[in-house]
């Protein structure tokens, strides 16, 4: 089976498996117990910690343990919200569900929002985010890396933007999509929170974490134990954390191999396509990332060519799996992607497991069963 829907998840590295497995049958005992066995275990969820924080740029203080981006992203919107009757909050339309859904949640509660233009593209429109910052918008939230096409926003300039317009705006970044693939550093990039997932880059699933610049603000939205200093209550867990913690170190130590290599295999599928394929375009922003190529095809379904792939042991995706099931494709739409293109899109996302090889003969795949779906819908 040829795996191309890493943007989904990715497999996890062997090393981390094993260290997952380890922790668990022998040292599987509760941080917050004040035994022996338990404190040296609370030791190396403090490691784990400080450990993920030295790769986002930062240190252990600022780090809260999650169950994946889910999580992070309603903490860090809803933890930092305000009751504020004027506060206005600020997002683009091409955030992930676990962001977009939020926004309107808080809208639900009669908060202020605001929703922000993309370009073409599919990076976050300039001068619609200027034109809705002012001095009364509490909060920003704005995705680094597009789950559906792969284009970055500069996060860096424009967090500058922001506050020369609001010094005091909350930035927060979903960098699911981003953080052990391109280069990451939350205080170079002057961030209020950012949120990443260990499944994404090749750590164990149900674990992810959060990045707060000022934790003094940020408000619990679980209540019990008191973990974490209170941010985030719930016993943790150990292994996956650490797992997370050894799989971003990995992760980010080979961060300029992978995405060479990664970029060349893209460039090998998009070359391809370009040759065989007619009536497609290619979603995608000048600056991408090279693990997602986003292609829309004119006059098929990309549903049925996903699983006639499926059936050739290859698999690819058509979106964000959160929300595969919906008809309609909300990010594309808002690039402005035509209706008869936004049925025939597909999503093919790499990782540093493929292979040239293997993607050289999934491309051929692919090449085939459009052409012979291509054949029956022109019929």
């Amino acid at each position: 089976m040829i795996f191309l829907d890493n943007a989904s998840t990715t497999q996890i590295y062997d090393s981390v498996n094993k260290k997952i497995f380890e922790l668990n049958a022998q040292n599987f005992y509760n941080p917050s117990a004040l035994y022996g066995k338990a404190i040296e275990v609370s030791k190396m969820l403090q490691e784990a910690k400080d450990n993920l924080a030295k790769n986002l740029g930062t240190t252990g203080e600022h780090i809260i343990f999650t169950s994946g981006a889910t999580e992070s992203n309603n903490l860090a919107i809803f933890g930092l919200s305000t009751n504020k009757k004027d506060a206005e909050y600020v997002f683009s339309v091409g955030e992930h569900p676990s962001v977009f859904d939020v926004a309107n949640a808080l809208k639900s509660q009669n908060k202020i929002i605001k929703f922000v233009d993309i370009t073409k593209n599919g990076i976050v429109d300039e001068n619609s985010l200027l034109n809705s910052i002012n001095q009364n918008t509490h909060l920003v939230s704005i995705i680094h890396v597009s789950n559906e096409t792969g284009a970055i926003n500069d996060i860096k300039r424009l967090c500058k933007l922001i506050r020369k317009v609001n010094p005091k705006v909350i930035i927060h970044v979903d960098g699911t999509q981003a953080f052990g693939k391109i280069p990451v550093n939350v205080q170079d990039l002057d961030v209020d929170c950012y949120t990443i997932s260990a499944h994404k880059f090749h750590g164990p699933k149900g674990v992810g974490a959060l990045y707060v610049k000022n934790m003094e603000k940020l408000k619990p939205i679980f209540f019990g134990g008191g973990q974490q200093n209170n941010r985030r209550s719930g016993t943790e867990n150990v292994s996956g954390y650490v797992g997370m913690a050894m799989a971003s170190e990995i992760a980010c130590k080979n961060q300029l191999a992978n995405y060479e290599q990664i970029k060349a295999m893209r460039d090998y599928v998009k070359q391809e396509i370009s040759n065989n394929c007619k009536d497609f375009v290619f979603n995608e922003a000048e600056n991408n990332s090279p693990y997602i190529l986003s292609v829309s095809f004119k006059g098929i379904r990309g549903e049925v060519l996903l699983h006639m792939l499926e059936e050739q042991d290859v698999l690819i995706g058509i979106g964000s799996a959160c929300s595969s099931k919906k008809q309609s494709n909300r990010v594309l739409e808002n690039m402005g992607v035509q209706k008869d293109y936004l049925l025939g899109s597909i999503r093919i996302s790499f990782s540093s497991f493929n292979t040239p090889n293997e993607v050289k003969i999934a491309t051929q795949k692919l090449i085939e069963q459009y052409k012979i779906l291509k054949a029956k819908m022109s019929k």
